[in-house]
């Protein structure tokens, strides 16, 4: 008998944007500690992990291990996905099997597209409502090599219009909360049946009837199952999981029923620590049972088209129980500090709606002067955006979409104002009003977003659009007195991040005058390129000088400056900027202040660098976060490197004296363990480092771990450390993957002798990529070929006996 159970588990993976609009790239955020920023962070707990999740036995050992992403479906953010596949194209390669792996077995694939960057689709004008979904298909096709059938829409948000346009551009279905739904019936001859408060049966497709007069099918997910895996720990037994999911589902269904059900992405592994685990549990119990097929929407809505009607409600979303009020007013969703408001989310909607209005109006005026449709040309941007960022990729979009042949200043402003409605949508993500204050991390991206948008509209037309945003983000106001209002917010948070040509100069410059360098000619998301340089240096002071252009990649013309920097290690550097031409006489001037550091009058160079005419300084306060760190590092490396001999040196002396306390039994003093402590982690950090491709552990670092044990000196807690063995793990199985075929004794027992030396520090390094790679190399090894040695080492890495067993049948 045909199977009539079908199971489809959705996850929704996102994070917004959150680059820098000015570098194209994210900055460190410490919140997000102690990762670099939170999209590596979730990354690293779930995003990847979901690739390749542990399904353990009752000893904890690993006995699979499961790529959720083939059992489930999934949609991921199109600019997270840019993202994963410049920082960790592993995820993307493994979402991608996933997605091929799934289409084989059913017939349609696992992944559906989303809108672009998650901006509310009912709030929208139709004209971004129509660039959002064209660019999330565009998005999906890059990485998925196939259309997209259904479309994920941010926080699930809908009205008839935004469904009018995905069947306009052909996406077959989308998922709605079942509060989402207003009625539903058989067939047209039937009565409507009142479906308001979640009554709708989320175990068939259903179809609604558009506007045009065409049809989208619709899938309403189990919202009672979908609560209690996010919010009511099912999470917590993989068993559980599969039973909660069963019951869903009749017991001899009549036809098909689907218990399918949606919920973020990062509730696997983000928000319920090792909920990759259970959902890979749970899938794999679902898989072997015979009454059960684990299918996607796609597949089932192949075999099972839809014969109910539903309607929807207008403006509802997934999140919200106001309907969308959530993103333009105070209506008390998202809202959890006593006694705050919400207030500020109203002008802070209607400041990015005026933003998007007045650049609207530049579209409309220079938009078509410059394209034969600037919206199509908007459309056809992302095909520009995903491809490689060179003068030719430029003049290939200009001339697809060109109204007239275009000088190189209307070429320049043709792609400016691309850039400029690009912001102007980005300034909408949903997560800029999602949370509970203005002051947040998340309104704050957007307002940076809306800065981009109107330096960019003011290059191309003078106007007021700064002084009206502010005007209206006057009115809202934080919950945190110390922030005050959103023009407050504006002023400390947007104004000091936003990046001056000038000082993207020495943005670029200073890295390579600290890590001695050249510039870089691709710095973030500009090409540069040097015009001149020198350099001198007398006693500790450096003097450099030069001229760079700077290119924005999606731009044509060229920024160029000339600058002075003053450098002496452990101080503030004196950085000045002129703009450059060949005719400047900044060369005159270098040899002015080339005389004046061979003086070595340090605080004569300083006094009139500063005042320099023409020059304008840049101040070092007021450069980027990671800029102003290297900076400082780079003065604590030097003072480090003074003391370091100095400071072993006194501890290689007080060693010896401490040797009666030893004797003695007694506690060494705290001030000896605490300098035990820095030169331990200082000696192990630097060997690791030094460390090349199949090197043998130095004898030393054994000595050094006998030596920190016997004193009780503990490095466990140096996160540094636990990240190096990680490291040094992963590149040596890797290299024992690569050279499986020599079955060569001495990379094996590399990899057990680092594992031995991390445990000799009770250091407990991540094993995850390493037992990825060592089950890869154990699958790809014939039956009964694996090497005697190869056989401790995958128990030590934590995985079961059968899995060996398995590979030797």
């Amino acid at each position: 008998m045909k199977n009539k159970k079908f199971v489809c588990i959705h996850g929704h993976f996102y994070q917004p944007p959150r680059e820098n609009p000015w570098l194209e790239d994210i900055e460190t955020q410490p919140s997000a500690s102690p990762f670099h920023d939170w999209n590596e962070r979730v990354n690293s707990e779930c995003y990847a992990p979901n690739t390749a999740a542990r399904i353990l036995n009752n000893a904890a050992q690993i006995i699979e291990i499961l790529n959720n992403y083939e059992f489930i479906s999934f949609n991921f953010g199109p600019t997270l996905l840019d993202w994963l596949a410049k920082h960790n194209p592993r995820t993307v390669e493994e979402l991608q099997a996933a997605d091929k792996k799934s289409l084989a077995r059913l017939g349609h694939g696992n992944a559906i597209a989303q809108v672009y960057n998650h901006i509310i689709m009912p709030l929208a004008n139709r004209q971004d409502k129509i660039t959002q979904v064209k660019w999330g298909i565009a998005n999906f096709e890059k990485y998925f090599a196939r259309k997209p059938e259904g479309m994920w829409l941010a926080e699930a948000a809908v009205d008839l219009e935004t469904l009018d346009v995905l069947a306009a551009e052909g996406i077959k279905f989308t998922i709605l909360a079942p509060g989402q739904a207003a009625a539903a019936r058989a067939s047209n001859y039937s009565p409507w049946q009142d479906m308001r408060g979640g009554r709708i049966d989320p175990k068939r497709p259903y179809f609604v009837t558009l506007p045009s007069g065409g049809r989208l099918a619709l899938f309403f997910y189990d919202g009672p199952l979908s609560q209690a895996i996010a919010f009511e720990g099912v999470l917590n037994d993989g068993a559980v999981f599969a039973n909660r999911v069963r019951d869903a589902l009749d017991k001899f269904p009549a036809e098909a029923q689907l218990a399918n059900m949606a919920t973020d992405g990062e509730s696997y592994g983000h928000h319920h620590r090792f909920g990759e685990m259970a959902l890979a549990y749970a899938l794999q119990a679902l898989h072997k049972d015979p009454t059960t097929t684990l299918s996607n929407y796609a597949a089932f809505l192949a075999d099972n088209p839809p014969t109910w009607e539903a309607q929807i409600v207008e403006r509802s979303s997934w999140s919200c129980a106001h309907g969308v009020e959530r993103w333009r007013s105070d209506c008390g969703c998202g809202g959890h500090g006593q006694g705050w408001s919400l207030a500020w989310r109203a002008p802070l909607r209607k400041a990015f709606d005026e933003l998007r209005d007045d650049i609207s109006g530049l579209m409309e005026t220079y938009g078509r002067e410059l394209f034969k449709d600037p919206y199509q040309a908007r459309n056809d941007y992302i095909n520009f955006l995903q491809g490689p960022a060179t003068i030719e990729a430029i003049h290939d979009f200009l001339r697809r979409n060109q109204a007239k042949e275009l000088n190189q200043l209307e070429a320049h402003t043709a792609m400016k104002l691309m850039e400029c409605s690009r912001y102007s949508m980005y300034t909408f993500t949903s997560c800029g009003w999602f949370f509970d204050d203005i002051a947040g991390l998340e309104p704050i991206q957007n307002m940076r977003y809306a800065a981009r948008a109107i330096e960019l509209a003011e290059s191309i037309k003078s106007g007021s659009y700064q002084r009206k945003l502010l005007a209206t983000l006057e009115t809202a106001i934080s919950n945190q007195r110390t922030e005050g209002t959103g023009l407050d917010i504006w002023r400390r948070h947007v104004w000091g991040d936003w990046i001056k040509p000038e000082q993207l100069v020495i943005e670029a410059v200073l890295p390579s005058i600290v890590n001695r360098t050249t510039v870089d000619s691709n710095f973030h998301c500009y090409a540069v390129e040097s015009d001149w340089s020198e350099q001198a240096k007398h006693l500790s002071m450096r003097l450099f000088g030069g001229a760079l252009s700077f290119r924005h990649h999606h731009l044509l013309l060229q920024h160029k400056f000339s600058y002075i920097i003053f450098y002496v290690p452990e101080t503030e550097p004196v950085c000045i900027v002129s703009p450059w031409s060949e005719s400047s006489d900044d060369k005159a001037n270098w040899k002015y202040f080339y005389a004046l550091l061979q003086d070595a009058n340090a605080h004569q160079l300083r006094a009139v660098l500063t005042n320099a005419h023409g020059y304008k300084r840049v101040d070092p306060t007021q450069l980027a976060e990671e800029t102003r760190s290297m900076l400082a590092k780079a003065a604590f490396g030097t003072v480090l490197n003074n003391y370091r001999k100095s400071i072993t040196s006194i501890y290689d002396e007080a060693r010896e004296a401490m040797r009666i306390f030893r004797e003695m039994n007694l506690p060494l003093p705290r001030i000896f363990l605490t300098l035990a402590e820095i030169v331990t982690v200082d000696q192990l950090m630097s060997s690791l480092e030094s460390l090349t491709t199949g090197d043998p552990i130095p004898h030393k670092l054994n000595q050094l771990a006998m030596q920190a044990k016997a004193m009780g000196v503990m490095v466990s807690n140096y996160s540094a450390l636990q990240l190096a063995f990680e490291s040094l793990l992963e590149r040596e199985t890797d290299n024992l993957y690569l050279h499986r075929a020599q079955n060569d004794p001495s990379r094996i027992e590399l990899v057990n002798n680092l594992l031995d030396l991390a445990q000799a520090f009770s250091i407990k390094p991540n094993l995850w990529r390493a037992q990825n790679t060592v089950h890869l190399l154990v699958d790809s090894l014939s039956p009964g070929t694996i090497p005697e040695k190869m056989k401790p080492l995958v128990a030590r890495l934590g995985f079961a006996p059968e899995m060996l067993s398995a590979n030797n049948q």
